[in-house]
Protein backbone atom coordinates (compact mmCIF):
# COMPACT_ATOMS: atom_id res chain seq x y z
CA UNK A 1 0.00 0.00 0.00
CA UNK A 2 1.15 3.60 -0.58
CA UNK A 3 3.01 5.23 2.32
CA UNK A 4 2.55 8.90 3.02
CA UNK A 5 5.38 11.16 4.16
CA UNK A 6 4.17 14.71 4.42
CA UNK A 7 3.00 15.71 0.96
CA UNK A 8 4.90 12.90 -0.77
CA UNK A 9 3.38 9.50 -1.56
CA UNK A 10 5.54 6.60 -2.73
CA UNK A 11 4.45 3.14 -3.85
CA UNK A 12 5.84 0.10 -5.61
CA UNK A 13 4.74 -1.08 -9.05
CA UNK A 14 5.75 -4.07 -11.14
CA UNK A 15 7.80 -3.64 -14.32
CA UNK A 16 4.70 -4.37 -16.42
CA UNK A 17 2.66 -1.77 -14.51
CA UNK A 18 5.47 0.80 -14.89
CA UNK A 19 5.64 0.18 -18.65
CA UNK A 20 1.86 0.59 -18.91
CA UNK A 21 1.96 3.89 -16.96
CA UNK A 22 4.81 5.24 -19.11
CA UNK A 23 3.03 4.26 -22.35
CA UNK A 24 -0.21 5.96 -21.33
CA UNK A 25 1.64 9.07 -20.12
CA UNK A 26 3.42 9.38 -23.48
CA UNK A 27 0.13 9.01 -25.31
CA UNK A 28 -1.42 11.74 -23.15
CA UNK A 29 1.59 14.01 -23.69
CA UNK A 30 2.40 14.24 -19.99
CA UNK A 31 5.36 13.45 -17.78
CA UNK A 32 5.08 10.23 -15.83
CA UNK A 33 4.95 12.07 -12.50
CA UNK A 34 2.32 14.49 -13.79
CA UNK A 35 0.19 11.70 -15.20
CA UNK A 36 0.43 9.62 -12.01
CA UNK A 37 -0.46 12.64 -9.85
CA UNK A 38 -3.47 13.51 -12.01
CA UNK A 39 -4.63 9.88 -12.19
CA UNK A 40 -4.26 9.45 -8.43
CA UNK A 41 -6.35 12.55 -7.75
CA UNK A 42 -9.00 11.42 -10.24
CA UNK A 43 -9.09 7.97 -8.70
CA UNK A 44 -9.29 9.38 -5.18
CA UNK A 45 -12.26 11.48 -6.24
CA UNK A 46 -13.97 8.35 -7.63
CA UNK A 47 -13.53 6.66 -4.26
CA UNK A 48 -14.74 9.68 -2.30
CA UNK A 49 -17.81 9.94 -4.48
CA UNK A 50 -18.74 6.34 -3.77
CA UNK A 51 -21.01 6.10 -0.74
CA UNK A 52 -19.98 2.52 -0.01
CA UNK A 53 -16.30 3.41 -0.01
CA UNK A 54 -16.99 6.58 1.96
CA UNK A 55 -18.66 4.56 4.71
CA UNK A 56 -15.89 1.99 4.85
CA UNK A 57 -12.99 4.44 5.06
CA UNK A 58 -14.65 6.22 8.00
CA UNK A 59 -14.96 3.05 10.04
CA UNK A 60 -12.38 2.13 12.62
CA UNK A 61 -9.29 -0.02 12.10
CA UNK A 62 -11.31 -3.25 12.05
CA UNK A 63 -12.65 -2.28 8.63
CA UNK A 64 -9.33 -1.14 7.18
CA UNK A 65 -8.84 -4.43 5.30
CA UNK A 66 -12.24 -4.03 3.66
CA UNK A 67 -11.36 -0.52 2.51
CA UNK A 68 -8.03 -1.67 1.10
CA UNK A 69 -9.67 -4.60 -0.70
CA UNK A 70 -12.27 -2.34 -2.29
CA UNK A 71 -9.59 0.15 -3.31
CA UNK A 72 -7.57 -2.63 -4.96
CA UNK A 73 -10.68 -3.84 -6.75
CA UNK A 74 -11.42 -0.34 -8.05
CA UNK A 75 -7.82 0.13 -9.18
CA UNK A 76 -7.98 -3.22 -11.00
CA UNK A 77 -11.19 -2.11 -12.70
CA UNK A 78 -9.58 1.16 -13.81
CA UNK A 79 -6.57 -0.77 -15.19
CA UNK A 80 -8.77 -3.26 -17.08
CA UNK A 81 -10.82 -0.41 -18.46
CA UNK A 82 -7.68 1.19 -19.88
CA UNK A 83 -6.51 -2.13 -21.36
CA UNK A 84 -9.96 -2.59 -22.90
CA UNK A 85 -9.73 0.84 -24.55
CA UNK A 86 -6.26 0.07 -25.90
CA UNK A 87 -7.41 -3.27 -27.32
CA UNK A 88 -10.44 -1.65 -28.93
CA UNK A 89 -8.14 0.80 -30.72
CA UNK A 90 -5.93 -2.06 -31.89
CA UNK A 91 -8.86 -4.31 -32.82
CA UNK A 92 -8.35 -4.15 -36.63
CA UNK A 93 -4.70 -5.22 -36.24
CA UNK A 94 -5.67 -7.91 -33.74
CA UNK A 95 -8.31 -9.27 -36.09
CA UNK A 96 -5.68 -9.46 -38.84
CA UNK A 97 -3.58 -11.65 -36.55
CA UNK A 98 -6.58 -13.83 -35.74
CA UNK A 99 -7.19 -14.25 -39.47
CA UNK A 100 -3.52 -15.12 -40.01
CA UNK A 101 -3.70 -17.61 -37.17
CA UNK A 102 -6.74 -19.32 -38.69
CA UNK A 103 -5.09 -19.41 -42.12
CA UNK A 104 -2.15 -21.24 -40.55
CA UNK A 105 -3.64 -23.46 -37.86
CA UNK A 106 -6.65 -24.83 -39.73
CA UNK A 107 -4.68 -26.46 -42.59
CA UNK A 108 -1.88 -27.37 -40.17
CA UNK A 109 -4.34 -29.38 -38.06
CA UNK A 110 -5.34 -31.29 -41.20
CA UNK A 111 -1.71 -32.06 -41.96
CA UNK A 112 -1.22 -33.13 -38.35
CA UNK A 113 -3.91 -35.78 -38.81
CA UNK A 114 -1.95 -37.19 -41.75
CA UNK A 115 1.58 -37.06 -40.31
CA UNK A 116 1.31 -37.32 -36.52
CA UNK A 117 3.24 -39.94 -34.57
CA UNK A 118 2.81 -41.38 -31.08
CA UNK A 119 5.12 -38.77 -29.53
CA UNK A 120 2.94 -35.97 -30.94
CA UNK A 121 -0.20 -37.58 -29.50
CA UNK A 122 1.44 -37.94 -26.09
CA UNK A 123 2.41 -34.26 -26.07
CA UNK A 124 -1.15 -33.22 -26.95
CA UNK A 125 -2.58 -35.50 -24.26
CA UNK A 126 -0.12 -34.15 -21.70
CA UNK A 127 -1.14 -30.60 -22.56
CA UNK A 128 -4.78 -31.56 -22.12
CA UNK A 129 -4.15 -32.90 -18.62
CA UNK A 130 -2.33 -29.68 -17.70
CA UNK A 131 -5.10 -27.55 -19.15
CA UNK A 132 -7.86 -29.37 -17.28
CA UNK A 133 -5.93 -29.01 -14.02
CA UNK A 134 -5.42 -25.29 -14.66
CA UNK A 135 -9.15 -24.82 -15.24
CA UNK A 136 -9.96 -26.63 -12.00
CA UNK A 137 -7.52 -24.40 -10.09
CA UNK A 138 -8.63 -21.24 -11.93
CA UNK A 139 -5.00 -20.61 -12.92
CA UNK A 140 -4.76 -18.50 -16.09
CA UNK A 141 -0.96 -18.66 -16.28
CA UNK A 142 -0.90 -22.47 -16.25
CA UNK A 143 -3.87 -22.54 -18.61
CA UNK A 144 -2.00 -20.43 -21.15
CA UNK A 145 1.12 -22.63 -20.92
CA UNK A 146 -0.97 -25.76 -21.49
CA UNK A 147 -2.93 -24.12 -24.31
CA UNK A 148 0.31 -23.07 -26.01
CA UNK A 149 1.72 -26.58 -25.64
CA UNK A 150 -1.34 -28.17 -27.25
CA UNK A 151 -1.34 -25.88 -30.28
CA UNK A 152 2.43 -26.16 -30.63
CA UNK A 153 2.16 -29.96 -30.60
CA UNK A 154 -0.49 -29.88 -33.33
CA UNK A 155 1.77 -27.65 -35.43
CA UNK A 156 4.76 -29.93 -34.81
CA UNK A 157 2.73 -32.96 -35.91
CA UNK A 158 2.07 -31.35 -39.29
CA UNK A 159 5.80 -31.63 -40.11
CA UNK A 160 5.59 -28.20 -41.74
CA UNK A 161 8.86 -26.25 -41.39
CA UNK A 162 8.63 -23.44 -38.80
CA UNK A 163 4.95 -24.17 -38.13
CA UNK A 164 5.47 -24.62 -34.39
CA UNK A 165 7.48 -21.41 -33.96
CA UNK A 166 5.07 -19.38 -36.12
CA UNK A 167 2.02 -20.61 -34.18
CA UNK A 168 3.65 -19.70 -30.86
CA UNK A 169 4.68 -16.25 -32.14
CA UNK A 170 1.14 -15.45 -33.31
CA UNK A 171 -0.34 -16.68 -30.03
CA UNK A 172 2.06 -14.53 -28.01
CA UNK A 173 1.00 -11.42 -29.94
CA UNK A 174 -2.71 -12.20 -29.64
CA UNK A 175 -2.87 -13.15 -25.97
CA UNK A 176 -0.34 -10.73 -24.46
CA UNK A 177 -3.01 -8.09 -23.82
CA UNK A 178 -6.07 -10.32 -24.00
CA UNK A 179 -5.03 -12.32 -20.94
CA UNK A 180 -5.03 -9.14 -18.84
CA UNK A 181 -8.80 -9.05 -19.39
CA UNK A 182 -9.28 -12.81 -19.09
CA UNK A 183 -7.67 -12.93 -15.64
CA UNK A 184 -11.03 -12.64 -13.89
CA UNK A 185 -13.01 -14.38 -16.64
CA UNK A 186 -11.38 -17.81 -16.91
CA UNK A 187 -14.88 -19.31 -16.93
CA UNK A 188 -15.15 -18.07 -20.52
CA UNK A 189 -12.50 -20.65 -21.44
CA UNK A 190 -14.16 -23.68 -19.84
CA UNK A 191 -15.04 -25.17 -23.25
CA UNK A 192 -11.42 -25.11 -24.43
CA UNK A 193 -10.66 -28.59 -23.10
CA UNK A 194 -13.67 -30.10 -24.93
CA UNK A 195 -12.78 -28.25 -28.14
CA UNK A 196 -9.20 -29.52 -27.92
CA UNK A 197 -10.50 -33.05 -27.40
CA UNK A 198 -12.44 -32.82 -30.67
CA UNK A 199 -9.27 -31.76 -32.49
CA UNK A 200 -7.18 -34.45 -30.79
CA UNK A 201 -9.68 -37.22 -31.53
CA UNK A 202 -9.76 -36.31 -35.23
CA UNK A 203 -5.95 -36.26 -35.38
CA UNK A 204 -5.77 -39.66 -33.66
CA UNK A 205 -8.27 -41.09 -36.14
CA UNK A 206 -6.31 -39.65 -39.12
CA UNK A 207 -9.41 -37.61 -40.09
CA UNK A 208 -7.90 -34.56 -41.75
CA UNK A 209 -11.15 -32.73 -42.78
CA UNK A 210 -12.69 -33.29 -39.33
CA UNK A 211 -9.55 -32.01 -37.62
CA UNK A 212 -9.67 -28.84 -39.71
CA UNK A 213 -13.37 -28.33 -38.95
CA UNK A 214 -12.77 -28.80 -35.22
CA UNK A 215 -9.86 -26.34 -35.27
CA UNK A 216 -11.95 -23.76 -37.14
CA UNK A 217 -14.73 -24.07 -34.57
CA UNK A 218 -12.20 -23.64 -31.76
CA UNK A 219 -10.64 -20.51 -33.29
CA UNK A 220 -14.07 -19.01 -33.99
CA UNK A 221 -14.84 -19.35 -30.27
CA UNK A 222 -11.65 -17.45 -29.40
CA UNK A 223 -12.70 -14.56 -31.63
CA UNK A 224 -16.17 -14.47 -30.05
CA UNK A 225 -14.61 -14.31 -26.58
CA UNK A 226 -12.40 -11.42 -27.69
CA UNK A 227 -15.38 -9.39 -28.87
CA UNK A 228 -17.36 -10.19 -25.72
CA UNK A 229 -14.50 -8.82 -23.57
CA UNK A 230 -14.49 -5.54 -25.49
CA UNK A 231 -18.24 -4.92 -25.24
Amino acid sequence: MPKSSGSVITFRVSDAERDLIEAIARREGESVSGFVRKSAIDFAQILLDDSQMNNIVHRRTSSKTQAEALARTRLSEVRRSEIRRQLARRLPRLEEKLTARAALEIPVSGEAALHRNEEDIQEMEGAQHMLLDALKRDDLREFRLADDQFHAAVAQASRKPNARATVLDLRADIFADLDALLDDHLALLQDTHTEHESILTAIKMLESPIAQSAMKSHLDTTEKILHSLLE
